[in-house]
């Protein structure tokens, strides 16, 4: 037992040497290389009116300074004494109100609240936000200046204990007061206002002198959440007013009388700050948070290295303030830029306003603008809030026809610009006094129709294009079939910013670069690049950007889209020849549709070196004035274009070699015939091409005077062919309404209804019936006095010579089986006659037109994967795609799975969607229904599904 004893406490002993071992080495890493802290006394060694220098932002020469983050409400600001007997000194509520948020043991501690401390050490330990773990006012003035800067690359707990080290030397060296001066006049309340003077000159339009208990507690509840937007969230800000003001009475810095009457003063802010110059600088901070962290921001003296061209950013400034101050109706000599308007050639570029505009206040307070580099994912400026979200109407429309290329469609493709009833939208045949009929996809899109892309959406799915708008990193609304009701446009919110970036992909085939984002609910976790490092007041680098590239688009789908936007042709039947929207070189663009400008005006094209998106519109969300695409935001997108693109080649797109060009016939985007009038040159992905012929322009023959369809009666001296656009049955009542001619409906000497003859009749088959093979025809063949009938039959509708079916019948027959038509051996429209002869040689008859058609239906099926791995519970789509042709009409394609019919499509494109999360085997395959009957099959594929 003494020797059991003796090993206890030996091991006991060596344990408490080997944690103090420990211990020392840890503490003398913690110390290694600790700054002096005089070093925080130097961050403020200046008169007593001075500051340190705001953050400075360069631009991307690293020689011009673009934006300084000092609100311009807050250039008065002025240093303020803690010390009551100086002046002017910071009221002591204000004072108290800090801290009792962030510090309440100040006056007391040695550095921090030890209790607490433990607290911070077990949060620093898990990773908790940095910003919610308590550091004392002494720490936090340390994070702000003399924290080094490799420090923030360390593990979180390492710099939690090197501060609060430095924080008890700082105590020790400096009295509290001088500590919470400097703290008080450098923190950062939000809205670029770093100190208390700035903050309460920005958001009560005073010096911090005049502030009052309840004024003290809302700049304490901003500089705890110095994100927090007070104008769009004032009940947020009035509720942690209250609980800053109930924490100061439980702390005894206030009494209950003072609670009570800062709680019911009435909070009067001052007005909403305005963007900061051109909103760079508002932009830039949020920026640098994402990238420095809340914390770190604060630091003074930092250097921000941008990608900003300053020429670029000093022209759209100049151009879009002077563009909109004419269009608020001053004249140009007072616009607030015209002194600058001399040497800023992008305002001499804006188009020159029509007289009718001139003084004409057009509702217009609020601009935005970006430009970016696609190539490197940079902005090379911006102006006024890019980042706010607006609804994106009917700029979202590029995003839909993009979807619609993916399953299956193409610019070649046909879709009626008509309303439809949501209720039968497949049956509903109506007059249509409005919209542009049937469309190829390509002008659909140019034009920006909306019942043309209310279609299209029934026709992909909004589950699909909800895929697309998030791949591209934008965000859709609310999924439920009531807000889709009110149309397309009201399902995207998006920012400038957001839409020209995303644009940013179509032209530089399909791949976005840029910066990535610390989110894990986007699929797209890029953003344009702004900040391309950021310095320390002594050169040392604290970010640096980690340029990255995501293949959003294959280069084919982005080049489709491409093409459509940069289609100069289409818009010249928009906007006449020239336009606002032509340049010097290929440009792609797509700006508000002419209907839709109302309450804003959106514009965003490229180039393959730049993408410009620019919008206006007003603050209180009024309808606009008089504001069209040749006033408005496209007026500003075209003069920055021409700036930044004037001294750079000319260059277009290459198409990639998948894609196909093919004549279709304008709108079925079908194959031409000889009587298609218009044809046009279109792009398709393989498998995509049409190969049916266009069934739209239709020849027919009239009898010329009567204006009815000819027959076997009518005399062939006065047939005419006449060619009739024959539209979907749709849009019959489209047609009807712009006056478009459609065939008659009548036949032309056909046996009106009292003169119909029941003996002498052809019952089967029916008029323009399609059939094949071996046709029963029954009908009636009797008369007085009856000799014989015969059945014959000529090709088309007048034959010129008739084929006898068997030999003369000599047994009347009343309606049963005539005889029996062998027809394997036709193809194409014939006449069916029954001659009924009696025996003085007078001859009755009757007659039917029909199709023979005999031939298979063709049909094939695009390949797809052999193998699907899914993870547990994982569900996917796999989109199957059927070409099929026929030498007369396809009725209906069916998809096939496992030999259960899934769906069936009655027109082009013939596209299904499964659905698939079972493991096990899948046979695929298609079949083509002709109108005759013939049925055509592909082979089967089979897919392997495998869940792991």
């Amino acid at each position: 037992m003494g020797r059991a004893v003796v090993w206890l406490i030996s091991g006991l002993v060596l344990s408490i040497l080997l944690v103090l071992f420990i211990g020392a080495i840890f503490y003398s890493d913690l110390i290694l290389d600790l700054p002096a802290i005089e070093g925080v006394q130097n961050w403020y060694s200046f008169a007593q009116d001075q500051f340190p220098a705001p953050v400075q932002v360069f631009d991307r020469s690293g020689e011009k300074i673009v934006a300084t983050l000092l609100h311009s409400d807050a250039v008065d600001r002025q240093w303020y004494q803690v010390d009551s007997a100086r002046s002017p000194s910071i009221p002591e509520t204000m004072i108290n109100a800090v801290l009792s948020v962030q510090d309440e043991t100040f006056w007391s501690h040695t550095g921090f609240d030890t209790k607490k401390m433990i607290g911070g050490i077990f949060d620093s330990l898990i990773g908790a936000d940095e910003n919610e773990i308590y550091r004392s006012i002494p720490q936090r003035l340390i994070y702000m200046t003399v924290m080094p800067a490799e420090d923030f690359s360390q593990p979180q707990i390492f710099r939690y204990l090197r501060s609060a080290i430095l924080a008890q030397n700082l105590v020790e060296s400096y009295s509290k007061g001088q500590i919470l001066e400097w703290y008080l006049n450098s923190t950062n309340f939000g809205y670029l206002t770093p100190g208390v003077d700035a903050a309460s000159l920005v958001y009560f339009d005073q010096h911090a002198s005049y502030l009052s208990l309840a004024e003290s507690a809302v700049l304490a509840a901003l500089l705890e959440q110095p994100g927090l937007d007070p104008y769009a969230d004032f009940a947020h800000l009035k509720q942690l007013q209250g609980g800053i003001l109930a924490r100061m009475a439980n702390l005894d810095f206030i009494s209950n009388g003072e609670f009570d009457a800062a709680l019911g003063e009435v909070l009067n802010l001052a007005k909403l700050p305005a963007p900061q110059e051109n909103g760079l600088a508002g932009f830039a901070e949020g920026r640098i948070i994402d990238a420095l962290g809340p914390v770190m921001f604060q630091r003074q003296g930092i250097e921000i290295y941008t990608s900003i061209d300053h020429d670029v950013q000093s022209e759209v400034t100049c151009a879009t303030n002077f563009h909109q101050d004419r269009l608020s109706g001053l004249n140009p000599s007072q616009s607030t830029e015209s002194s600058q308007v001399e040497e800023c050639l992008t305002a001499t570029l804006l188009p020159p306003l029509r007289p009718g505009d001139l003084g004409v206040d057009h509702r217009i307070d609020e601009s935005a603008l970006v430009a970016i580099d696609p190539r490197s994912g940079e902005i090379l400026a911006l102006f006024g809030e890019v980042e706010s979200e607006r609804s994106a109407g009917t700029m979202v429309y590029p995003l839909l026809y993009l979807t619609a290329f993916t399953r299956g469609y193409s610019p070649g493709s046909m879709v009626l610009d008509l309303p439809a009833s949501r209720e039968e939208k497949d049956n509903a045949i109506e007059e249509q006094e409005s919209g542009e009929g049937p469309l190829l996809m390509r002008n659909a899109l140019v034009g920006s129709y909306q019942y043309a892309a209310e279609r299209t959406l029934d026709l992909v799915g909004w589950e699909a294009f909800f895929q697309v708008v998030q791949q591209l990193g934008l965000h859709p609304g609310a999924k439920d079939e009531q807000t889709f009701e009110s149309g397309i446009e009201d399902v995207l919110s998006a920012s400038l910013l957001d839409l020209a970036y995303a644009y940013s992909a179509f032209t530089n085939q399909g791949t976005m670069i840029g910066a990535p984002m610390n989110t894990s609910d986007r699929i797209n976790t890029l953003s344009p690049i702004l900040i391309r490092s950021i310095k320390d007041s002594s050169g040392v680098e604290l970010y640096g950007v980690n340029q990255t590239s995501q293949s959003i688009l294959s280069p084919p789908l982005a080049y489709l889209l491409v093409d459509v936007l940069g289609d100069a042709a289409a818009r010249w039947q928009l906007y006449g020849r020239p336009n606002i929207f032509d340049l010097n070189r290929p440009t792609g663009v797509m700006t508000q549709g002419e209907e839709k400008i109302l309450y804003e005006s959106w514009t965003i094209g490229f180039t393959p070196s730049l993408v410009v998106g620019a919008w206006m519109g007003n603050s209180g969300g009024e309808e606009m004035y008089r504001v069209n695409s040749e006033n408005g935001s496209a007026s500003l997108w075209r003069a920055v274009m021409e700036y930044v693109l004037s001294d750079q080649p000319s260059e277009g797109w290459i198409a990639p070699s998948e894609i196909l060009q093919v004549e279709v016939c304008d709108p079925s985007g079908h194959l031409p015939t000889t009587y298609c009038p218009y044809s046009v040159m279109e792009l398709f992905l393989p498998g995509t091409e049409p190969i049916q012929y266009d069934k739209f322009y239709v020849p027919i023959e009239i009898n010329r005077e009567t204006g009815k369809l000819a027959t076997i009666l009518t005399p062939l001296d006065l047939i005419e062919e006449r060619v009739f656009f024959i539209p979907p049955p749709e849009a019959r009542g489209w047609a009807e309404f712009q006056g478009i001619e459609q065939p008659p409906l009548e036949y032309d000497a056909v046996i009106s209804a009292e003169e119909f003859n029941p003996k002498v009749s052809i019952e089967n088959p029916s008029m323009f019936l399609h059939l094949n093979g071996r046709i029963r025809v029954r009908g009636s063949a009797v008369s007085e006095d009856f000799s014989y009938y015969r059945l014959q039959y000529g090709e088309g509708l007048n034959p010129s010579h008739w084929i006898l079916i068997g030999e003369n019948n000599y047994e009347a027959k009343e309606r049963g089986l005539l005889t029996i038509w062998e027809t394997e051996d036709l193809e194409g429209l014939y006449t069916l006659q029954l001659l009924v002869v009696d025996r003085n040689g007078r001859l009755k008859s009757d007659f039917v037109h029909v199709t023979v058609d005999n031939e298979l239906p063709l049909i094939e099926l695009d390949s797809v994967p052999e193998e699907i791995v899914l993870s547990y519970g994982e569900e996917t789509e796999m989109l199957l795609i059927a070409q099929a042709s026929d030498n007369v009409s396809i009725e209906m394609v069916e998809f096939v799975v496992n030999n259960r019919v899934i769906g069936a499509v009655e027109s082009e494109p013939y596209i299904w969607t499964i659905s698939i999360e079972n493991e096990g085997q899948y046979e695929i395959l298609v079949r083509a229904h002709d109108l005759a009957g013939n049925v055509g099959e592909s082979e089967i594929q089979e897919v392997r599904v495998v869940v792991e």
